[in-house]
């Protein structure tokens, strides 16, 4: 797939969701074929793994942009490479290369894995690395992430595939611009779904997606309350029912899809999910014994909550919005009465303010 300045193909996309913000493989336009068959693969083999390190998840920018991002951290080598191992206990112990750039500062951190294809290989060398992290991030209390895998024949430094946050490419011209309404009433839902888009952890963002929804049955009664008040009798949005057209856009399993037909049959079997990383222990149903949290570490429970938050964001921010949407068809009018249109000559009378609590 082009970016969308770029004519030529330089990459192939992978994955059905690409939703920006979620976890994608990104495989260059010139390995796809090479991809595909190492995929097909039955025989173990082994691969290198290369991980850029950040202080944080940059999801702006081309794809192309976003794969030649230098590391951005406060690590520098003493030693370049610097070789050192993760050890466990017993035999299980991983090694890894940290090599930096002209200046020591730490430019990837490389790791070999043993499993038969370029999937597998991704999804289990993240979690070898994230531990590493978690490790060198502990006693110095700083933030390390891994913006981008990098994945790597044993004999070949030409990438064979990449594993990053699908970023925002698209420009988003703003003006000729009067204002932008605010309405108080939306304005925590709001602030709670930019603060899941700017965040790079997919647990993070399921929880925000969770919250937003735990909302919407108050602004629900809210609106509805408003709407007996002033006698308006248009019936209030219905909770969002879900095609399965619309939900095959995320690859999810089939399994996992049955019996989901709205947006509330989605959260109901997303619970588990936000459970296990709002706690860390929580109880299962029916007296089941209790759950240990998620291990946010693995990278199968990176790629599974990628997904998760991308679907769930996705749905229930346009439930939201159709919310939103009756508030200004029937709603808007009745609240806004009496108010003033703020003019650029006057605009020296409306400095931001402290406000009060309301």
């Amino acid at each position: 797939m082009s970016t969308p300045h770029d004519p030529t193909p330089q990459f192939e996309f992978l994955t059905t969701a690409q939703y920006p913000g979620s976890l994608s493989l990104i495989v260059p336009a010139h390995r796809a074929s090479l991809y595909e068959t190492l995929q097909r693969s039955s025989a173990s083999q082994t691969w290198r793994v290369k991980a850029r390190i950040f202080d944080h998840i940059p999801i702006f920018g081309t794809i192309d942009s976003i794969l030649k991002r230098p590391s951005e951290h406060i690590l520098v080598l003493s030693e370049n490479p610097l070789n050192v191992y993760l050890h466990r206990g017993g035999h299980d112990a991983t090694y890894f290369s940290l090599v930096g750039d002209a200046s020591g500062r730490l430019s990837f951190i490389e790791v070999e894995i043993e499993v038969n294809t370029p999937h597998e290989a991704l999804l289990h060398a993240r979690e070898p690395i994230d531990e590493l992290l978690d490790a060198i991030s502990r006693p110095y209390r700083i933030p390390l992430v891994i913006q981008r895998l990098e994945l790597l024949a044993a004999d070949d430094d030409d990438p064979i595939a990449f594993e990053v946050a699908l970023p925002y490419s698209a420009e988003i011209r703003l003006g000729p611009l009067g204002g932008i309404v605010q309405v108080p009433l939306f304005a925590p839902y709001d602030a709670i779904l930019r603060e899941a888009l700017t965040n790079g952890s997919p647990f993070y963002r399921v929880l925000c997606a969770c919250r937003l929804y735990e909302g919407i049955g108050a602004i629900r009664r809210c609106m509805k309350k408003e709407c007996g008040r002033l006698n308006i009798l248009n019936p209030l949005p219905k909770d969002a029912a879900l095609t399965p057209e619309e939900l095959a856009k995320f690859a999810l399993p089939e399994e996992f899809l049955k019996d989901i037909r709205r947006l509330k049959d989605l959260f109901e079997k997303c619970r588990p999910l936000r459970d296990s990383i709002a706690h860390f222990l929580y109880e299962g149903k029916g007296g089941a014994p209790k759950k240990w949290h998620v291990y946010i570490a693995s990278g199968g429970a990176f790629r599974e909550y990628s997904v998760i938050s991308s679907i769930l964001l996705h749905f229930t921010a346009t439930a939201l919005d159709e919310l939103r949407k009756f508030y200004q068809q029937h709603l808007h009018a009745h609240f806004f009465k009496g108010s003033i249109l703020p003019v650029p000559n006057d605009k020296h009378c409306y400095p931001a303010r402290v406000r009060k609590p309301s």
